[in-house]
């Protein structure tokens, strides 16, 4: 485990000034990936503080994106869900807009009907297995019923340079799957603003066209790349993939997991600089906080 690690001295000033890295777990109201030390162990955050965040705005912002995409709470939906603060807040949200902004599902130990988190294993790490089952707990303790899959790289560990790529790729195959078996016709994704920008910056630099500069659909559909593997008829079967998140920012994903009581993980390989995307991220961040 990491121990006596210190944050930047460029820490928002939302943070905590004291941490305890005694266990990789930090106590925290709001941490920002892009100052956290270099290191392959996750880091479990919780908020430390009772800071007050107004979720009715985001609430109501959620319920509008909802409605646009033709989604009503009675709807099967599925969410992709790795733990971290993006999908954590995008769970908060979800479970108050299926339950018509109860907190939980109603009676200990019930699930909200038609709502199933998948939260995908890469299996890159040691430790994501017991990460995954981590997040798993946590996300079931909101009354979000939870599916752990981990991932079969039959050709290997990608190699490192097409690392993201690779996991990206197959995390949608297995999502896709599972909501096939369930037969679950939407599936949501927590993608806000800031990664839009991400988006749009990588692509821009690799010369991409009209289409890809256009950034990141709020609604579109997906369809079975596999046929012969399901048991089920998939005839004119789609998946509606859903950004619900996309006018929220990043800082918003941390307020939501506040206002929601929710911990959340910090991925250590969202700090390492070998990734484009890291390196876009990082740089945004720091051209946020400058004061011009």
């Amino acid at each position: 485990m990491a121990r006596g690690l210190v944050l930047s001295a460029q820490t928002r000033t939302t943070c905590v000034a004291s941490l305890s890295f005694s266990s990789a777990r930090c106590k925290i109201p709001i941490i920002y990936p892009q100052y956290l030390p270099s290191t392959s162990t996750s880091f479990f955050c919780t908020c430390s503080q009772a800071l007050h965040v107004r979720m009715d705005k985001y609430k109501e912002a959620f319920s509008r994106r909802m409605a646009m995409a033709g989604l009503k709470p009675h709807h099967p939906i599925a969410l992709g869900v790795s733990g971290g603060p993006d999908s954590m807040a995008l769970c908060v949200l979800t479970a108050g807009w299926k339950t018509g902004g109860s907190n939980g599902a109603g009676k200990s130990g019930e699930f909200i009907d038609g709502l199933l988190a998948i939260i995908v294993d890469h299996g890159l790490r040691e430790e994501s297995k017991e990460e995954a089952n981590i997040v798993s707990r946590r996300v079931s303790d909101m009354g979000i019923r939870c599916e752990v899959v981990r991932c079969d790289w039959l050709d290997g560990r990608p190699k490192q340079g097409h690392l993201q790529e690779a996991a990206r790729d197959m995390r949608y195959q297995l999502f896709q799957n599972v909501c096939i078996q369930r037969q679950i016709g939407v599936l949501l994704i927590a993608h806000h603003a800031d990664d839009q920008a991400e988006s749009f910056i990588l692509r821009l630099s690799r010369n991409s066209g009209v289409l890809g500069l256009a950034g990141m659909a709020f609604t579109s559909q997906i369809f079975p790349s596999h046929t012969h593997s399901y048991d089920i008829d998939l005839k004119n079967l789609s998946i509606l993939l859903v950004r619900p998140l996309l006018e929220f920012s990043k800082e918003d994903m941390y307020k939501i997991c506040q206002g929601g009581k929710q911990d959340w993980v910090e991925d250590p390989t969202n700090c390492k600089l070998l990734f484009a995307r890291n390196r876009i991220r990082m740089s945004l961040g720091n051209l946020s906080s400058c004061k011009l």
